[in-house]
């Protein structure tokens, strides 16, 4: 039997469901003029106290247990080896007259498709907080979503960074900062720009392997950071040797992402507040 597609139906099935009731939830808390954080609070207390009573019929901890600790032991299909394999061993241990009515395993498999549901979702509230005050806060509730964003700081999603500009526009435009000298450590100018661009190097994209991470890099520093802090003098002729020097990437076209203006430069504005928090 293919348990692995019974619990993967199942979770996907009721993720999406309990996203949307989330949202729904927040969206008439929001209408009420109610405070975000209450807002959540209330959403977290359901997870941790009510959701098990009222849709688990048979809450086994040792089974649930086994299919935690049994997945480090496989590296393939780990869903449906646990299921076939531990955790079916110890759900036929069971007496029967133990178990719910017309209760089977595909029942149990499902149940704990919910508790993970239930887990994800409280773990991913807490770690998202920040960006889902800021759905709150502006009322923007098209775009909602309760995800894991994997490899990425909340901070450089694409979304937090859309929402933090809409909340914080004041932090997006370089034209408002005064300063006429760097101040920061008594270093010059240019020197700051190198660290920003050694940082980047280490920070932006850091999986990508292709040139246009560096022609990214190379357009923001010359053209979009404040010039009055930052001022990165170079030919694309010496910018060329030097990638390929410290990251043995040839660039042979200097263009820029097509999402350069939408997407990529947000990013790197926040990998610059970040890199200028660093160093003050």
């Amino acid at each position: 039997m293919n348990y692995e597609k019974i619990y993967q139906d199942f979770y996907s099935k009721y993720y999406s469901k309990a996203e949307i009731l989330i949202k729904n939830f927040l969206i008439k808390r929001h209408s009420e003029k109610r405070i975000f954080n209450n807002s959540i609070n209330e959403v977290m207390f359901y997870l941790d106290k009510n959701f098990r009573n009222r849709f688990i019929s048979y809450n086994n901890e040792i089974l649930y247990q086994t299919f935690l600790e049994s997945r480090r032991f496989y590296s393939i299909d780990v869903i449906q080896e646990v299921f076939n394999n531990e955790v079916k061993a110890e759900f036929d241990k069971i007496n029967i007259l133990e178990l719910p009515a017309n209760y089977n395993y595909s029942k149990l498999i499902k149940e704990i498709a919910l508790i993970e549901v239930e887990n994800d979702i409280s773990r991913l509230l807490s770690k998202n907080y920040n960006l889902l005050d800021m759905f709150y806060k502006l009322n923007k509730f098209d775009e909602f979503e309760i995800k894991e964003y994997k490899g990425l700081y909340l901070e450089d999603t694409q979304i937090f960074i859309k929402l933090h500009s809409e909340l914080y526009p004041e932090s997006y435009d370089h034209s408002k900062e005064k300063n006429t000298t760097d101040v920061f450590l008594g270093k010059s100018t240019n020197e700051r720009a190198i660290e920003l661009f050694d940082y980047l190097i280490e920070n932006y994209r850091e999986n990508e392997t292709t040139s246009v991470k560096y022609v990214n890099i190379l357009h923001y520093l010359k053209n979009d950071t404040n010039k009055e802090l930052y001022i990165f003098k170079i030919s694309q002729k010496d910018y060329k040797e030097k990638i390929k020097l410290i990251a043995n990437i040839e660039i042979k076209k200097f263009a820029k992402s097509e999402q350069y203006f939408e997407v990529e430069r947000l990013i790197l504005d926040s990998f610059e507040r970040r890199f200028a928090k660093e160093i003050s």
